[in-house]
């Protein structure tokens, strides 16, 4: 992914955009896609490879193991850009779930919206009846 973003130029290529927008094989209304992909142009080349490098130079695996909360982390198994990363932060976390949705890309809230609702939900009641709080 960096090599793709680290040669990113302004205007950035609506195709470039388009494809990382649209990352997931559900279909949704085009004037939604075509509204998340002009929002997303707006965002300059420079901020996308400094928020990338960020992303990339932290190191949050020190303080992962400091994380008492209940967690859970939802993916997909077509998402190209952070599987794996969920799967590093669910054996790191000591009260992580990881919820892996079938057939959805990166944007799985917006593939999934019912199913990510009611899983959250039942998550949050599960916790809130365990611990009480």
């Amino acid at each position: 992914m960096w090599d793709e973003v680290s040669n990113l130029e302004d205007p950035l290529n609506p195709a470039f955009v388009d494809q990382f927008v649209c990352s997931f094989p559900e279909a949704l209304p085009d004037e939604f896609l075509d509204l998340l992909v002009s929002e997303s142009l707006k965002v300059p080349a420079s901020d996308r490879k400094e928020t990338l490098r960020g992303l990339t130079a932290a190191d949050s695996s020190v303080i992962m193991n400091r994380i008492t909360a209940p967690t859970l982390l939802i993916s997909a198994d077509e998402d190209a850009f952070v599987s794996e990363d969920q799967e590093i932060i669910r054996r790191a976390v000591p009260d992580a779930r990881l919820q892996i949705y079938k057939g959805a890309g990166h944007a799985v809230h917006l593939a999934r919206p019912d199913r990510i609702v009611d899983d959250v939900v039942d998550f949050v009641a599960k916790t809130v009846t365990t611990t009480g709080s």
